[in-house]
């Protein structure tokens, strides 16, 4: 389905002026540096009534900059945006149109605005007050593009997108919600989905499940909830657990500087290199990988990474270091020698 211009009755004018600050918004364009594209995931889903699911999966896509004026707008941003990102990765299997308040889309992949339910996203899990043609993304950027009631549905997510893990180790999720009337909060009683199957599991009142993982393999953990008159009431969370053996847990810096933690590409908004025989990797970007948890001292110019009983400190003085963009690089020793996740030569 090819990309449509056509005008905006009043039931979307009113669905805007109600709840539709993550679709569109009147606020200030953000300033970022252009860029002539950028590598970001995407993923699109869906919690039509009776019918929840994931319409494109968690997708790492290179965005390119390209004119927005051919499919309407006044203006093109000098930046790369959510809309630039869906319609590269649907292949413009969208329906949208432009009006002085932005974009209004009403349709991805084949699900359509009906009036009680609405196509909203979110970058990074957060809620966005700008519309989707108005947000400059950056590299390793997380966009969702959800389908949800726009008055009583929340946009739901995990406390981790992607992680990598040993085998035999017991991973506690956190699922969390947003909305307009609360905020945020823990999403208690969601039923648990892993690898499109149901579950017996469901989410206690602090919205946390604690789920085995025995044998390698990459299980995508999800989640869906029902409010009392069978409405699906959250989106649906993705997260990516990547259980590797003793043995494949470590990380590989290609001689193009792509960086892999357990055979799974990390995607930052700074990217590794080699320098002098030594590879330098984004300290936050690895350790969100594994699960790790990063603190900052500004006072003292030191980061801290903690993972499980471990909290190892790095200052952004020490020889091993280098701030490029004011991200923090660290060589692979780090790495290895806090945590056990050594480089495997390419």
């Amino acid at each position: 389905m090819v990309v449509k211009g056509k005008a905006r009755g009043f039931k979307g004018v009113l669905a805007f002026v109600m709840a539709m600050a993550l679709a569109f918004s009147v606020m200030t364009i953000q300033a970022f540096a252009a860029a002539d594209s950028v590598d970001v995931y995407i993923r699109v889903e869906s919690s039509a009534a009776g019918d929840s699911k994931t319409l494109l999966p968690r997708t790492l896509v290179t965005v390119p900059q390209f004119d927005l004026t051919e499919y309407g707008k006044d203006e093109t941003p000098d930046f790369i945006t959510p809309l630039h990102a869906v319609i590269t990765a649907t292949e413009n299997e969208l329906v949208f149109s432009f009006s002085q308040w932005g974009v209004y889309i009403t349709e991805i992949l084949g699900v359509v605005d009906d009036g009680a339910q609405s196509w909203m996203y979110s970058v990074n899990n957060a809620s966005v007050a700008v519309g989707s043609d108005q947000y400059a993304l950056k590299d390793g950027d997380e966009v969702i593009f959800y389908y949800i009631g726009w008055e009583a549905g929340s946009f739901a997510s995990f406390n981790y997108d992607s992680i990598t893990v040993k085998e035999g180790v017991s991973l506690e999720l956190a699922l969390m919600g947003n909305n307009y009337t609360n905020g945020d909060f823990a999403v208690e009683g969601a039923a648990i989905i892993v690898n499109d199957e149901a579950t017996e599991l469901v989410t206690d009142a602090e919205g946390k499940i604690t789920l085995d993982f025995p044998e390698a393999g990459q299980f995508i953990v999800s989640a869906t909830r029902e409010d009392e008159e069978g409405a699906t009431d959250i989106s649906r969370p993705f997260t990516l657990v990547n259980v590797v053996a003793e043995e494949d847990f470590a990380m590989t810096l290609s001689e193009e500087n792509v960086l892999m933690v357990g055979g799974v590409q990390v995607v930052a908004d700074v990217i590794g290199f080699h320098d002098n025989d030594e590879a330098y990797i984004p300290l936050r970007a690895v350790a969100k990988s594994i699960g790790a948890t990063v603190g900052w001292d500004a006072e003292a110019g030191a980061a801290t990474v903690t993972l499980g009983d471990v909290t190892a400190t790095v200052n952004i003085n020490d020889y091993n270091v280098k701030v490029v963009n004011f991200r923090t690089l660290v060589t692979c020793d780090f790495f290895a020698d806090n945590f056990g996740l050594g480089l495997l030569a390419e």
